[in-house]
């Protein structure tokens, strides 16, 4: 285990995850195909900061933070499509598309107060193969350094021609990076997972690192009715975004934390067009790493071990280690930082 649980400070390591690694990272919020046209948008939320991603009358995407700048009323409520313009819940003031403030009632008089100079704040954004991702951090990498030789190793799998096609979310008692660290071994693939086992060429499982993400891959054999025959290609992209490619379908999974020793993992299903074969959502329960009932009951027991002290701490195999390598390097330099700046903040104490 690359971390280690300390229960007097469960609450402050909680926040600073949330200052260290989510409000300083690129988070998968939205497919461009749920943006297609002027007005479309979605909302989402990146270390307790809500947002607004949109499709401007100029054709852009951007992520305008979803809280009017008055008395930090929301904007829009759900996912939409073809706004024309975003209006406060609370007292009505209304934005353009591209977060410049249009009209405020009765502030005609107001003292000092000028419409031209209000504005949404905004966020980074940027996509990858029909994936929108978003920061807040100004100062974080490219997003195509984030994910660099990714497009290499993908081939003909044309992704983003995919659609999306279903969603399911769980809610599990365990620290997210419990979770991750779950998905980033394969050695608990033979026991946890027999029926995907069947299919895969466990011999031939390679693991791949780069700086900020890793691949494990392996030959694939199923019937039509599943997966067909190709390649599994499984990658976790730093810090919470993981992406599994097979032929014909994508599924990407998000790791989100709601508390100190809760996540929830969200599964997104993606096919190339109407009419594919489509992999029935029984059998995906089954087959899909980490999320099938048995491996979330893994997961939880060991949080469980974890939380009590209990958990002993075993030896790694040496293909883990490597598999491991991107997630402890990258959160061990996000959180020194976080440390650092966190010192000259008042009120936030570092465990």
């Amino acid at each position: 285990m690359w971390f280690q649980a300390g229960r007097s400070s469960t609450i402050l390591r909680h926040e600073l995850d949330r200052r260290a690694v989510f409000a300083r990272s690129w988070q998968l919020l939205a497919q461009e195909s749920q943006l297609a046209h002027t007005g479309d948008h979605v909302v989402g939320e990146i270390a307790g900061v809500p947002l607004l991603i949109a499709r401007g009358d100029d054709g852009e995407l951007r992520a305008l933070h979803n809280v009017c700048r008055h008395r930090a009323g929301p904007l829009a409520l759900c996912d939409g499509r073809g706004a024309k313009r975003l209006r406060c819940h609370y007292h009505g003031w209304t934005y353009a598309l591209d977060g410049q403030l249009l009209s405020a009632p009765e502030m005609q008089t107001a003292a000092d107060f000028n419409i031209a100079s209000v504005r949404l704040p905004q966020a980074r954004v940027a996509s990858w193969r029909g994936l929108v991702f978003v920061s807040l951090d100004q100062h974080a990498p490219p997003l195509d350094e984030l994910l660099d030789g990714m497009d290499a190793r993908l081939g003909d799998h044309a992704i983003e021609n995919h659609a999306f096609h279903a969603r399911e979310s769980y809610d599990i008692a365990c620290n997210w990076k419990t979770y991750i660290d779950n998905y980033l071994e394969g050695y608990h693939v033979p026991h946890i997972h027999p029926e995907l086992n069947r299919m895969l060429d466990y011999r031939s499982y390679v693991v791949e690192t780069s700086r900020w993400h890793s691949l494990q891959h392996s030959p694939l054999e199923s019937g039509d009715a599943l997966y067909g025959s190709g390649e599994a290609l499984y990658w976790f992209v730093w810090p919470n975004t993981m992406l599994n490619v097979m032929p014909g379908r994508m599924q990407t999974n998000r790791v989100l934390p709601i508390g100190p020793e809760h996540c929830r993992v969200v599964f997104d299903y993606y096919y190339p067009a109407a009419g594919e074969r489509r992999c029935p959502i029984s059998a995906r329960s089954r087959l899909q790493r980490p999320g099938s009932a048995r491996g979330r009951g893994n997961v939880r027991a060991r949080a469980t071990w974890a939380r009590i002290g209990f958990l002993h701490r075993g030896p790694i195999e040496p293909a883990a280690r490597e598999r491991r390598a991107p997630f402890p390097r990258a959160f061990a330099r996000r959180l020194s930082q976080c440390m650092k700046k966190a010192r000259h903040e008042p009120g936030f104490v570092v465990p």
